[in-house]
């Protein structure tokens, strides 16, 4: 078995050093090394994540680093396994040079028994700068436009926000990041099980590739393959006598159970283990499904949504970036942490972002066992990258050490050539038609001609775009109307009010967001400086990477939210996750609705997760502490549930001339009439079920009317329309509404409720004047009651990374006691604190 090498060493090895810089211990806690963790390790860095320390470890990336592992030959070995270096590097083995490496994202297996002593080796390990690097091969090849970072990291093949985002920091690590092996038996260079289901799903056909290294005491020996099904029932042992270096089996299993994404289905997967010579080398698994990515005609240009063994899928997902800047220091326990938050937030679908990582085999391995779809960007982004030969021929290897990785995973669903290269091309003017020439925009000849080739050939069937965004040769990336949709003007682009997102719709949105900041815990443990610790520090501000966002937050907090009480860190932070949650639920809310007719087949929010402690786009901060937005999101997206729009038309007075066009809203004196909508949504079919909507006044919080419809029936996977452009004498502008969905035994499905827009023109101050909110703190959650309606109430207490809620930011309304369950909340816990909208 492979002997994984963990007892490295490093130094500098910059000009002017020689052999004189001293040699530190790495890290051997990590699954590989990345020289700041380990200059971390050693007290030789200040933590970069720490106050504004990044700027003062810039040094590090612009330094040579080289590493070293000492290993004895006692078990005869004969191939040294590279899963990842990280740049550019030379490997020499006892002094001998065996490999050149440019590329962080390749896997290497090289033959070394020839180089190898019989006693002590040396393996050593020779970084040179990225960025020095990067320079340098943009002077030879030119300079390329891009978003983010420096323009020579599209030379790179490396972690692309290493260089910098508008969500995180610029800290050009290097290493072996990725475990390093030495084998000294037989060797699996792959191993896959391709497969072909017929079209009513009832049988699916395997190919067995089984590709080997064969050492010389296994060759013309035994190969066993053995099929075990989700049940851990043996189905199948293959046996070959005779093997060969590569071989392929065929198998057909009639009536297979079938991998299904979460809330449709099982997530049923087979197991296959690969013996040679009686001794077990390998094992995968393997979930069956058929994906489509449906992109019909229809009458408002083409569809864009997702079919998995022949059912419609609408995606409820969120962006994921590199969880961290040193990705080394995951674990597997940090993954399954991560995504069990996108499961308890109701996400079916995470998208890889293309300028980050091809992730850990961890993280697609718990996407397979929970149902969790992947949207795989390849790793370019935000650029216009070049496509010279060197270039050209690293990316085809890159790609097909990736596939042929990833392609195992029943998750990953669709393949994206890059993240908004298009759009970049566009922004500086450059056209990209089908009849237009690939030489002002050369990385076409990857996305359009390369990248489809090596997914079609290596995978099972996994549709392949160009680009995220993309709507086709012939049209602009921003067009609504086909393609999937980066939805940016809320925030970035016209700035559009977030009430707008009805009519900022897509077939399919791929990003959209808002910024809020992060817990005070989170930003507490960041800034060490605690005078710093308030909205318009130097410190909070550096942990804010967005360009202009100090501004564009205020616009969207003051256009929707009166001014906080107190200007302070705790007062700011709250109120701008509740403009968040409040943003970005809308969003769903508005674009659920249009699943009927495949209008949109998706919304996947950006972004789900932080690189470091930050104010940003994220809805769950750097210490998984999720934010308000985040149980927004998680209410919109709830498996059944309801939502509730007041609609708002202008009545025209006869004398007006039609044709008049619409006056500011400080000099508009019209009149207006409002109505309600009110729509169900459903995972599964559910009868019998009650509506109950309340009406209540803004002025006083007093109830002023209610309305029910009960025997509503709820059709599997479709929208419900309960109430359409319904009129109440008690609706107007200003009335607060709340609408409750009840199963057939009275039992409280789903909660919504809709609130004056913009909510800052309530009078908080008299309307809170005999407000009375009460809570019970009891074993495991806290019991809310109020006497008239509240807007976000907040709970906060010590430790909340350390903690799980059931829910946060709820409205609460009278005779609807809600509670709120909170893993490991203890009776007399004092720090418990509830802040609400006033």
């Amino acid at each position: 078995m492979p002997i994984v090498l963990n007892n490295w060493k490093f130094r500098e090895c910059s000009e002017g050093n020689g052999d004189n810089s001293p040699w530190y211990p790495a890290r051997s806690d990590t699954i590989g090394n990345q020289v700041h963790l380990d200059l971390l390790y050693n007290g030789l860095i200040p933590d970069p994540f720490i106050d504004d320390h990044e700027k003062n470890v810039q040094w590090v990336g612009r330094t040579n680093w080289e590493y070293c592992s000492v290993f004895q030959n006692s078990d005869c070995f004969r191939l040294l396994v590279i899963e990842g270096l990280d740049t550019f590097a030379k490997v020499y083995v006892n002094d001998q040079l065996v490999l050149e490496s440019a590329n962080s994202f390749r896997k290497y297996v090289l033959d070394i028994g020839a180089c190898l002593n019989s006693s002590a080796n040396i393996l050593r390990i020779a970084f040179t700068s990225s960025l020095h690097e990067g320079r340098r091969l943009e002077r030879i090849h030119g300079l390329s436009p891009c978003w983010n970072g420096e323009t020579s990291r599209l030379h790179v093949r490396k972690p692309q926000y290493h260089y910098g985002w508008d969500w995180g920091p610029m800290l050009l690590t290097c290493g072996p990041w990725k475990p390093i092996s030495l084998v000294s038996g037989t060797y699996v260079k792959d191993f896959f099980v391709r497969y072909s289901l017929n079209k009513d799903l009832t049988s699916v056909d395997l190919s067995i590739e089984v590709d080997l290294d064969l050492a010389d005491n296994d060759k013309g020996t035994d190969l066993e393959v053995s099929i075990i099904d989700p049940n851990g029932q043996l189905v199948y042992v293959y046996e070959v006598s005779d093997i060969k270096m590569f071989n392929r089996l065929h198998y057909t299993i009639d009536m297979p159970h079938l991998w299904n994404p979460r809330g449709h289905g099982q997530q049923a997967l087979y197991t296959f283990e690969l013996k040679v010579n009686s001794l077990k080398l390998a094992t995968r698994r393997a979930g069956f499904r058929k994906v489509q990515l449906v992109q019909d005609k229809d009458t408002i240009g083409r569809t864009f949504y997702f079919k998995i063994n022949n059912k419609p899928i609408f995606v409820m997902g969120s962006n994921w970036i590199p969880a961290h800047s040193f990705t080394s220091i995951l674990t597997c326990e940090d993954y399954r942490k991560w995504l069990q938050l996108a499961i308890d937030g109701n996400h079916n679908l995470v998208r890889v972002w293309g300028g980050g990582i091809y992730e850990s085999d961890s993280f697609y391995s718990i996407c397979d066992e929970q149902g969790i779809l992947v949207w795989q960007d390849l790793m370019f982004a935000c650029g216009m990258y070049p496509a010279y030969s060197e270039f050209v021929d690293n990316v085809k290897e890159e790609l097909t050490d990736q596939l042929k990785r990833l392609r195992q995973y029943s998750s990953i669903v669709i393949i994206a050539g890059n993240n908004e290269d298009y759009q970049v091309a566009e922004a500086n003017g450059f056209e990209f038609g089908i009849d237009k020439p690939y030489d002002k925009f050369p990385a076409r000849l990857l996305y359009e001609e390369v990248f489809p080739e090596i997914v079609s050939r290596l995978t099972n069937d996994v549709p392949y775009i160009r680009s995220s965004p993309y709507s086709d040769a012939l049209t602009k990336t921003r067009d609504t109307t086909i393609g999937d949709l980066h939805q940016w003007d809320v925030w970035h682009g016209n700035q559009e009010p977030y009430q707008n997102w009805d009519k900022l719709s897509g077939r399919f949105v791929s990003e959209f967001g808002m910024l809020s900041f992060p817990s005070l815990q989170t930003l507490d443990k960041a800034i060490t400086k605690k005078e710093e610790l308030y909205p318009e520090s130097y410190l909070v501000e550096y942990h804010n990477k967005a360009g202009g966002s100090e501004r564009r937050l205020a616009t969207y907090v003051l256009e929707n939210f009166a001014l906080p009480s107190k200007f302070d860190l705790d007062h700011w932070q709250y109120i701008t996750q509740v403009m968040q949650a409040d943003c970005l639920s809308l969003a769903y809310r508005n674009w659920r609705r249009k699943w009927n007719n495949y209008e949109c087949g998706g919304a996947v929010v950006w972004q789900l997760n932080d690189c470091w402690p930050a104010t940003s786009w994220s809805i769950v901060d750097f210490h998984k502490t999720p934010k308000l937005a985040y149980y927004s999101i998680k209410r919109e997206c709830a498996p059944i549930g309801i939502a509730c729009r007041r609609n708002k038309v202008r009545i025209r007075d006869p004398e007006e001339p039609e044709d008049l066009s619409e006056q500011t809203p400080l000099h508009d004196f019209s009149n207006y009439k409002y109505s309600l909508d009110i729509w169900a949504f459903s995972n599964r079919e559910q009868d019998n079920v009650s509506l109950s909507v309340s009406f209540y006044s803004s002025d006083t919080g007093e109830l002023q009317s209610t309305i029910t419809k009960s025997g509503i029936y709820l059709k599997n996977n479709e929208i419900c329309n309960i109430l359409n452009k319904h009129n109440s004498e008690s609706l107007d502008g200003s009335t607060i509404v709340q609408a409750v969905l009840k199963n057939d035994k009275g039992e409280i499905i789903h909660r919504s409720s809709d609130w004056p827009q913009p909510i800052k023109h309530l009078n908080w101050k008299m309307y809170n004047e005999d407000l009375r909110l009460g809570y019970k703190v009891m074993q495991g959650k806290i019991k809310f009651s109020t006497n008239k309606p509240v807007k976000s109430v907040c709970i906060s207490m010590r430790n909340m990374d350390m903690h799980v809620f059931s829910d946060n930011g709820i409205d609460l309304f009278p005779n609807d006691n809600q509670e709120v369950e909170i893993e490991g909340l203890e009776p007399d816990d004092s720090t418990i604190r509830i802040q609400h909208l006033k």
